[in-house]
C-alpha cells in the first residue's frame, strides 16, 4: 500500500539542513526511500502550519538530536523521483539551508540508519546524489 508521501498529487515542501562543526559535515543515510541506500542531508517534510525555521530544527532535532543555528538559504532542489513506468513516485522541493551544529552528540533516531561527521575532500568516496554534493559544496560560501 502506498503511503501519502509516494505517488503523492502534488510536491511535498521540505527542508534539508547542511550542518557544518568545524571542517565536517554531517550526513545521514535514512531507512526509508528514496534515500535508503545513499548518504544524503538530515531533513524532512515541513508540516503544515510550520515554519521553514521551525522544520528544520525540529527535523535535525528528531533525526539526530544535535541543536543547529541556521544561517543561509543554500538553494532550492527539485528532488523527483520515477518509478519503472515513468510515474512520479516521489516529489520533493527541498529547500537546503546551511546551518552550524551548536550542542549535542549525534544519536541517530529510529528513521536513520547510519549519520556521520564527514570532510569535505571525502565526501567522493560515499554514495550519494551529485545534487547533494553540489548543494554542501555551494553551503561553503553561505557566511556563518
Amino acid at each position: 500500500m502506498a503511503s501519502s508521501r509516494e505517488f503523492p498529487a502534488h510536491p511535498i515542501a521540505a527542508v534539508g539542513a547542511v550542518i557544518w562543526k568545524g571542517d565536517e559535515v554531517l550526513l545521514v543515510r535514512q531507512k526509508k526511500p528514496p534515500r535508503d541506500q545513499i548518504w544524503g542531508l538530515p531533513g524532512g517534510a515541513q508540516d503544515l502550519g510550520e515554519t521553514i525555521d521551525a522544520a528544520l530544527h525540529r527535523e535535525v532535532a528528531e533525526e539526530t538530536g544535535l541543536s543547529i543555528a541556521v544561517t543561509g538559504l543554500v538553494e532550492p532542489v527539485d528532488a523527483i523521483f520515477k518509478d519503472d513506468r515513468g510515474r512520479v513516485q516521489y516529489h520533493y522541493t527541498v529547500l537546503d539551508y546551511r546551518c552550524e551544529w551548536l550542542a549535542g552528540e549525534v544519536k541517530p533516531s529510529d528513521d536513520v540508519a547510519e549519520a556521520r561527521w564527514v570532510k569535505l575532500e571525502d565526501l567522493d568516496n560515499l554514495k550519494m546524489w551529485e545534487m547533494t554534493r553540489d548543494v554542501i559544496r555551494r553551503s561553503i560560501l553561505i557566511a556563518k
